[in-house]
């Protein structure tokens, strides 16, 4: 339940998970009202978040909803909520993962834990599948593997691990000391390993050829700049703290915002797929598109361009990366 307080996406698991720890109170007390009391308190719990996305997410109408939920699915995260994009192989091996983890456990407690949330998931899954309903993908109960796969992978490596000391357990009494010392040392690479691969991907952030423009951004802002950057550049409004008009990854989720942010999307595309911009004159009609609605200070394109300026667009930036541009008039 901590995780569907952190991402709501994962109500659908945490109220799969309830329903499995309720099953198993009802089947060794034999007392309904325990379980009717268990969920109830978690429910309570979680009401909190329920609220705020009732109070933050509700839909304008059911119109504005399906059209919101139809861009989310279908095009800011279709590889996380089209089942024909994320089914795989390895979604074969990860189903087969859980299975024979159930059965492995199926006389202990654990069972119903990971039993009903899969079934539960399943069912879901064969209905999108079937239905092809956005609203059911938005909630992507595949999620629920998030926790599954974890859980059942621990199972069975809890029973190969207690197999092989009971098979070997004469060998491994008598080399207890070196198998010790044997796992030490695996742990401790893991570890080598984990910290040497932090420090690689921080370096590679700290070394891209974005840094030098979100540095001058950052260092050089004021109040009421807007900037309009290519959709794709992650990075920049969090790094700088400067207003963006748009960027592809951080959508809203109330119906009504995530329209308008596919619209704003769709404008800044209409910009940056013309490569040669202001010598483009569906570029120029582009940016008045934007600039006509929306108030935009600067711009900042890939490279550098040395016919984009005139009058109207000053050069403010260039490191021949990326370059900026003030908007005076347009």
């Amino acid at each position: 339940m901590a995780v569907a307080t952190i991402h709501s996406i994962y109500l659908l698991t945490a109220g799969a998970l309830t329903l499995s720890y309720a099953y198993l109170i009802f089947s060794e007390r034999k007392s309904w009202k325990e379980a009717v009391i268990f969920g109830c308190v978690a429910l309570i719990l979680v009401s909190p978040i329920l609220i705020l996305d009732y109070i933050n997410f509700s839909p304008q109408s059911l119109e504005t909803m399906s059209l919101s939920n139809y861009i989310l699915v279908h095009f800011r995260y279709p590889w996380h909520a089209i089942i024909s994009d994320w089914f795989c192989a390895g979604t074969i091996l990860q189903v087969a993962i859980i299975i024979v983890a159930i059965y492995l456990c199926r006389k202990e407690r654990i069972f119903s834990i990971i039993l009903i949330p899969f079934i539960v998931s399943a069912v879901l899954t064969i209905v999108q599948a079937l239905t092809n309903s956005d609203s059911l993908a938005f909630l992507m109960p595949w999620r629920v593997t998030a926790i599954l796969i974890p859980l059942s992978t621990c199972i069975i490596l809890a029973y190969a691990v207690d197999y092989i000391f009971r098979k070997f357990k004469s060998f491994i009494d008598c080399h207890k000391k070196a198998l010790i010392i044997a796992c030490g040392i695996i742990l401790i690479i893991f570890c080598v390993y984990g910290v040497y691969h932090t420090f690689q991907c921080f370096t590679t952030k700290s070394s891209s050829n974005e840094i030098p423009v979100m540095d001058f951004v950052k260092q050089n802002k004021s109040l009421g700049d807007v900037y309009l950057i290519p959709t794709d550049l992650q990075d920049f409004r969090l790094y700088t703290g400067a207003p963006i008009f748009v960027d592809f990854k951080s959508h809203p989720y109330k119906d009504t915002e995530v329209i308008e942010w596919y619209k704003r999307l769709q404008l800044a595309n209409d910009f940056y797929n013309n490569t040669s911009y202001l010598n483009n004159t569906d570029t120029v009609q582009a940016l008045r598109n934007i600039t006509k609605d929306y108030r935009i200070t600067h711009i900042i394109i890939r490279g550098y361009d040395p016919k984009f300026s005139n009058e109207t667009i000053t050069l403010a930036y260039t490191d021949g990366n990326y370059t900026i541009y003030k908007i005076n008039n347009i």
